[in-house]
């Protein structure tokens, strides 16, 4: 079913409980994606946070256009884009509960300092997927951002590139968002099954 067309859209509202999982191959059509969901927010005066797995991430402040003032959001704070050289965790600490702690200090500054009231929070998979163990591990952590994101002001956009992930990954993901994005349309999730880490 039809949910929504691509968001940042007119018209189009990403709301707090959103878990959107986007399905894209490879850069181009990964920027299709992010720039309208970060324009979107930022004119909005939504707190943005990026995590990509490149080196060099200058390449989306300008991609994001001339209709926002990119500067003055990085020096305000409402915009974050983390490269390959932020990676949190190394896969022998991961722990669902230490990503969830930092996206939840995210959010704390992000609103008890930065005085947002929302948050706009994406990575794309590549730039935390070694810290993963296994396939389980990564179904247990988006199955818990359901949960997490259903108590805060917060969208999280999961990003996926097709061409770099394997069919049993996808199978996870399908079961593991209430909402897809792909082909430039925003689908309710039909193979969406609301499990908790402890039902896995």
């Amino acid at each position: 079913m039809v949910d929504q067309a691509l968001p940042g859209i007119p018209g189009v509202k990403i709301e707090a409980g959103d878990h959107i999982c986007a399905l894209y191959r490879h850069r181009s059509e990964r920027n299709d994606v992010l720039m309208p969901f970060l324009r979107e927010g930022l004119s909005l005066g939504h707190k943005c946070l990026v995590g990509l797995y490149e080196q060099d991430t200058s390449s989306i402040h300008r991609a994001i256009g001339r209709d926002v003032d990119v500067e003055q959001c990085v020096t305000t704070g409402q915009l974050e884009v983390l490269g390959a050289a932020d990676m949190l965790f190394r896969p022998e600490e991961f722990s669902i509960n230490n990503m969830l702690q930092f996206w939840e200090g995210i959010l704390s500054d992000a609103v008890e300092t930065g005085g947002f009231e929302f948050a706009r929070l994406t990575a794309e998979c590549t730039w935390w997927e070694k810290q993963l163990p296994g396939f389980d591990a990564l179904a247990n952590y988006e199955s818990s951002l359901n949960e997490f994101a259903t108590r805060h002001p917060v969208g999280f956009l999961c990003m996926y590139d097709m061409s770099e992930i394997t069919g049993g990954v996808i199978v996870d993901l399908l079961r593991t968002h209430p909402r897809l994005l792909l082909c430039g349309l925003l689908l309710l999730n039909p193979y969406y099954v609301p499990l908790t880490p402890e039902s896995r």
